[in-house]
């Protein structure tokens, strides 16, 4: 852009969606780009380097939310939060130059397939979404005796309020918890809507004394008996469901 500059600097944040927008401010106001965006608890110290910590600002992250809303569209504002979400470690920066571009270009920044980081940044979206609805069928609950039904998983990306969006209209009228036993997150769902809340402060000792209920044994074999042993084919089976999501699956327990 007409008077930037590209500064050899690595600017430094706690992580969030809002130090990152904090960033995008520092820059618009400073017209300066960094080389580099990195969560500082990721960041090794090098020669080379010049890190700069950028502390989250509340007020200054909402200015620029409020600034893709008013100048540009909810749907950039919405590709930006989606590509958040991804578990790239090298994502912080794409979505910093796909900030920048769509003040610069409006709306058009969308359909403009030319520029890396546009494609990054859709690239990244795609992903998120794709894992969620590849998590929404793999996704098991099981019973608990106080009557609500629990379910766990770990994925590479953070979709966890996508799996919750989704389980809030599929099973509206339960009482449920689903666990990001990666990202230590639970989302609650009390039949009206549901909460995001961190697990590490929950006591989960009952779930997870009680997860193997009678429902996920009926399943279990249920599933061994249809299966045609002379027909079995892991090989496709991986193809269809990686073996990274066996982990939470009851089918693929012994």
């Amino acid at each position: 852009m007409h008077h930037w500059s590209i500064v050899e600097e690595v600017y430094l944040y706690d992580g969030t969606l809002e130090g990152l927008l904090t960033i995008a401010y520092k820059c618009f106001k400073e017209k300066k780009i960094p080389s580099d965006v990195v969560e500082e608890k990721e960041y090794i110290q090098n020669l080379l380097d010049i890190p700069v910590v950028v502390p989250t600002n509340l007020d200054d992250s909402q200015y620029i939310v409020n600034m893709i809303r008013d100048r540009i569209s909810d749907f950039t504002l919405y590709y930006v939060y989606t590509a958040f979400l991804s578990g790239n470690k090298k994502k912080e920066l794409p979505i910093l130059h796909y900030i920048i571009y769509a003040f610069k270009h409006g709306k058009r920044v969308n359909f403009m397939k030319s520029i890396d980081c546009v494609i990054e940044v859709q690239r990244l979206c795609q992903n998120v979404k794709y894992e969620a609805h590849r998590f929404s069928g793999f996704i098991r609950f099981a019973q608990m005796s106080n009557n609500f039904l629990y379910a766990e998983y770990e994925s590479d990306n953070d979709i966890l309020e996508f799996l919750a969006d989704h389980f809030s209209s599929r099973l509206s009228q339960e009482i449920w918890m689903i666990h990001d036993k990666g990202r230590m997150r639970i989302a609650l769902y009390n039949r009206k809507e549901f909460i995001v809340v961190d697990s590490t402060t929950m006591d989960l000792s009952m779930v997870e004394n009680e997860k193997e209920d009678e429902y996920l044994k009926l399943w279990k074999d249920y599933f061994k008996n249809i299966a045609i042993k002379e027909r079995e084919n892991k090989r496709c089976q991986r193809s269809f469901m990686p073996k990274k999501y066996w982990k939470y699956l009851p089918e693929t327990q012994e």
